[in-house]
């Protein structure tokens, strides 16, 4: 990649191989070697980070980045807000993906019922930031066997190379455009349940402690989904993980 600017950042740093941009991201800020809002872009990591300590198949091709943004006072919703900014940028960049295009909660963007990206947010109050980390299978054109049958690319599906930094530059294009919204009204409860891979389907949800399962009627304007269980009682949680889904019979 050449070198990236855009004008939300005061820093873009372009790595080659990482562990994972996220760590490296803490670790700068740790350490003050990065200064305001910066992103950290990777060609390749070795131990990319998904959510619940998953790992992120990572070879080169792929977005991988951590967008590290100072001194924000926001909620937990703060991973949903970047997943409708991806789905919004990559529907601009590719608007016939339209229908196959969705967003799974709590933090996965899907193409055709499979995994495309994915997002991590990591808070640290003691030094005022929030890292987002992002990855996006752009121009992978193999899985490993285990992957196969779960993940995706764009390259898979469009069958072109795709220019990732476009791609990126568009993502934080729309995050500034939308970001003072989201601050003062929440998230885009319509466009999230339009594209919601979830809505009105029967889902099982961990919350940690136990499961519940029901319909998802989609989320809140705080980004908790909301489930309506058995009794007919509609009930959001903010946390949690879904262990399976599908069409309501």
């Amino acid at each position: 990649m050449t070198e990236f600017k855009h004008n939300f950042f005061d820093e873009v740093y372009t790595l080659g191989r990482v562990n994972s941009t996220v760590s490296r991201s803490l670790k700068m800020i740790k350490q003050a070697e990065a200064n305001g809002n910066f992103l950290l872009i990777a060609e390749q990591q070795a131990s990319g980070q998904g959510r619940n300590n998953q790992s992120w198949y990572s070879p080169d091709g792929g977005i991988y980045m951590s967008a590290n943004l100072y001194g924000l006072i926001v909620e937990s919703s703060l991973t949903l807000f970047m997943g409708i900014c991806i789905h919004k940028a990559l529907l601009e960049s590719f608007p016939y993906l339209d229908k196959e295009l969705q967003i799974k909660w709590p933090n996965d963007i899907y193409l055709d019922n499979l995994k495309l990206g994915g997002i991590l947010a990591v808070h640290q109050p003691r030094h005022r930031y929030h890292s987002i980390g992002i990855g996006i299978n752009t121009n992978i054109d193999e899985f490993p066997p285990e992957l196969q049958e779960i993940a995706t690319s764009l390259l898979c599906c469009l069958h072109f190379q795709i220019d990732n930094q476009k791609v990126i530059e568009k993502i934080f294009d729309r995050f500034m455009l939308d970001f003072p919204d989201y601050i003062e009204n929440g998230l885009d409860q319509q466009y999230y349940n339009k594209y919601s891979l979830l809505a009105g389907k029967e889902i099982v949800l961990d919350s940690g402690f136990e499961h519940y399962q029901g319909i998802c009627k989609g989320i809140n304007k705080n980004g908790a989904i909301l489930l309506q269980l058995p009794s007919k009682m509609i009930q959001p949680f903010y946390s949690g993980s879904i262990i399976s889904w599908k069409a309501k019979q």
